[in-house]
């Protein structure tokens, strides 16, 4: 029950911050967090492929 309320109010958090993002908001910050988001994202990929092969190479 406290794990299904939990998610509740996650949910509710970000859809308040959702609720306030614009594309002028994306305009005026340019591109630079873009790019940085998506480096992050490819790292993140790559990484946790990385870290599973290597649990996986523990078993």
């Amino acid at each position: 029950m406290i794990n299904t309320f939990d998610t509740f109010l996650l949910t509710m958090a970000m859809t308040a911050l959702g609720m306030e993002t614009t594309v002028e908001k994306f305009k005026n910050v340019g591109m630079k967090p873009i790019y940085l988001a998506f480096i992050l994202f490819i790292w993140l990929i790559i990484g946790g492929y990385f870290i599973v092969k290597l649990a996986l190479l523990f078993k």
